[in-house]
């Protein structure tokens, strides 16, 4: 293992439009699972 990471998890508030577009806009392989209080976003980043 190289220490390298390879994946980021947030927690983003469903409101926080401008944040999810970051994640949305990264480029990154991206995943989202949405519940009543957030949005889980998942970005590999290998």
């Amino acid at each position: 293992m190289d220490g390298r990471k390879e994946e980021l998890i947030a927690e983003v508030l469903p409101d926080n439009l401008p944040m999810l577009k970051v994640f949305e806009n990264s480029g990154l392989p991206t995943s989202r699972k949405h519940d009543f209080q957030a949005v889980h976003v998942s970005l590999r980043l290998r």
